[in-house]
């Protein structure tokens, strides 16, 4: 039986491709460009390809090609807005805002790919019934909603405008049917959102104040790192227990968030707290008893 074998030739796929774009078949077009690319990179055939990609609905497949040449797609205004294009397409839209604030400054049509970026942020918002008014409205009657919900509404609120947003965090941060832990990403909100307000925040009856540009996101705060990487350390040979000790000693710093740099003092004695009561089932060496006094309300449940 013969074997039929495909030429191994570059510049012959080019041709073949030239052909099939002149005649309209955009399929073939990409199959000799595919061919093509596997004898040789270059950006040109890289461009032909990610946009015959792009003008078949292919989002994904066009992004993963674009990433081979992905700085080169910044040397034109036309290749720029390709990319920006392609980036609303897989909805990465803060990818795509990063690219507006960054890369594409000197683009002419900044003004217009921002609209295009709104828009499309919006109309996804909207298809997964995210709409910021309604998000608002939530947070208004947050006491009203389901526990789950009010998580979930707290973590959406930094789609809403911060002038927006502002106003109704106070009544949130101080509604006693609201757990701590779930307002934990209300403030994690005003932070990325640049609030520079201060807020009251009351904690087993307790208020204090609270600026927000002066806190570190919770998923970012050294603090915490800190006290992982103590458990780490204390709890090296035993990675089971480290696992869970650290499930619940997060779960205990989101209540206490963004106060708990006020309430341990001690961050390797707090630590011994969860082994002692959790793992060694004995009453914890305390040394701190105001900071004992937290622990125990955490683990009685008695602040949430």
């Amino acid at each position: 039986m013969s074997v039929i074998k495909f030429p191994n030739n570059r510049n012959f796929y080019i041709d073949q491709a030239d052909r099939f774009l002149k005649e309209n078949n955009r399929a073939l077009e990409l199959e000799n460009l595919l061919r093509a690319y596997e004898l040789g990179k270059d950006f040109n055939i890289n461009y032909r390809i990610v946009y015959s990609y792009y003008r078949s609905d292919q989002f994904e497949k066009a992004l993963s090609f674009l990433n081979d040449y992905e700085d080169d797609y910044f040397k034109l205004y036309e290749t720029q807005k390709l990319y920006f294009n392609i980036l609303i397409a897989c909805d990465q839209f803060e990818e795509a805002d990063e690219l507006l604030r960054t890369k594409l400054v000197e683009n002419p049509d900044i003004d217009k790919l921002k609209r295009e970026l709104d828009t499309a942020i919006d109309m996804a918002l909207k298809d997964k019934g995210l709409e910021p008014d309604k998000l608002l409205k939530d947070l208004y009657n947050i006491g009203s909603l389901e526990q789950e919900n009010q998580l979930f509404v707290c973590s959406m609120a930094g789609l809403i405008p911060l002038e927006k947003l502002e106003p109704v965090s106070q009544s949130v941060l101080n509604n006693p049917y609201v757990s701590h832990f779930i307002k934990t990403p209300l403030l994690c909100s005003l932070i990325e959102a640049g609030s520079t307000k201060i807020f009251n925040y009351s904690i087993v009856d307790q208020t204090y104040k609270i600026k927000i540009n002066e806190l570190t996101n919770f998923e970012a705060d050294p603090f915490r790192e800190d006290i992982y990487r103590l458990l780490d350390e204390i709890l090296d040979d035993r990675p089971a227990d480290k696992i869970m000790t650290q499930d619940e000693i997060t779960y205990h710093l989101s209540i206490l968030y963004p106060l708990y740099h006020q309430f341990i003092q001690d961050k390797v004695e707090w630590i011994n707290y969860y082994i002692d009561y959790y793992l060694n089932i004995k009453r914890p060496n305390v040394k701190n008893k105001e900071m004992y006094n937290w622990f125990q309300l955490l683990i009685r449940e008695d602040i949430q």
